[in-house]
């Protein structure tokens, strides 16, 4: 849930979504005005166009971003965020439908709302569409620091799309999920935490805890609390707890161990 709010921030945010929003404003405006209609008709047309075009696809985003994670197992990203657009568009009818209502006092009529809801079908299912394939060309993309760097042929790492880069800080469990964390930024990925540590068997880490694996480079120091206690302190400040049945294997890692500042 996290990481699709953030995920649906950042998009909600970028230039490109209000570019869309903007475009389909002015498409739908253009396409409903006459010459007949005062500069007054145009500009509330353009403010409820405006309204309806981001509220309808802020909508349709959040829902696909929930929804596609429970459909990985379809493996082609395409199809599986269509099919999130499709499970999307009952939520993203009732926005329109709303404004509809609300700002156009349109009647809502059966006819009325099936054709609305046909149209909320294709344009949510081929949003999604074009997400899943931009999604799909995102993780497949060859990039330099990729070529550069051989660890990004490790399966784990192949896991993660391209923007998070390969240095690989930590990975905890999450619910059904493991959240991998690297220099760049964090992703949920659905798979379980022993066979995402079986994929990081070759990597330069550890594990720490049933539910944490850290990398050796990212460990800052060890800290010793006063219930005795073993922490381990990354450089980003994250403390993560040590396994009583772990921890010879973390002091053997040689971190540096200091008595941990309760007050922090």
């Amino acid at each position: 849930m996290q990481s699709a709010l953030r995920r649906w921030r950042d998009i909600v945010g970028s230039a490109l979504f209000r570019a869309i929003v903007l475009a389909a404003t002015a498409i739908t405006t253009a396409s409903g005005i006459s010459s007949d209609d005062s500069w007054r008709d145009t500009l509330g047309a353009l403010a409820i166009n405006g309204i309806e075009a981001f509220s309808s696809a802020a909508m349709a985003t959040l829902f696909i971003l929930l929804v596609e994670p429970r459909l990985r197992v379809i493996a082609h990203a395409g199809a599986r965020y269509a099919l999130a657009g499709v499970v999307a568009s009952p939520a993203v009818l009732v926005v329109v439908l709303l404004i509809e209502v609300l700002l156009r006092q349109a009647e809502p009529t059966a006819t009325y709302i099936g054709r609305v809801a046909m149209t909320v079908l294709v344009s949510v299912a081929a949003i999604a569409t074009v997400a899943g394939l931009a999604a799909r060309g995102e993780r497949q993309q060859p990039s330099e620091e990729a070529s550069a760097e051989p660890a990004r042929a490790s399966a784990f790492l192949r896991r993660l799309p391209t923007r998070l880069g390969t240095e690989l800080t930590r990975v905890s469990v999450y619910d059904h999920y493991v959240e991998a964390h690297t220099r760049r930024g964090h992703e949920l990925i659905l798979i379980r935490f022993a066979d995402a540590l079986a994929e990081l068997e070759d990597s330069d880490g550890l594990q720490i805890h049933r539910s944490h694996w850290v990398a050796n480079g990212a460990v800052r120091r060890l800290l010793r609390s006063e219930s005795r206690s073993l922490l381990v302190e990354l450089d980003d400040g994250t403390r993560l707890p040590v396994s009583r049945s772990r921890e010879a294997a973390v002091r053997a890692a040689g971190f540096p161990l200091e008595k941990a500042d309760e007050t922090a």
